[in-house]
């Protein structure tokens, strides 16, 4: 098994895709701070 996650976000410029290695360590904690605190981090995976 892999720790590999991807992203899908939805914005006024339409949808923003992204992927991490490690992107899924971790995730459902991420996920408890809401939108504020979990796109930053999605938007630094690259």
């Amino acid at each position: 098994m892999g720790n590999r996650a991807t992203f899908v976000s939805v914005g006024p410029d339409g949808y923003e895709h992204r992927s991490s290695s490690f992107g899924a360590v971790g995730l459902d904690l991420d996920l408890l701070g809401g939108p504020e605190a979990l796109l930053p981090f999605v938007r630094a995976t690259g």
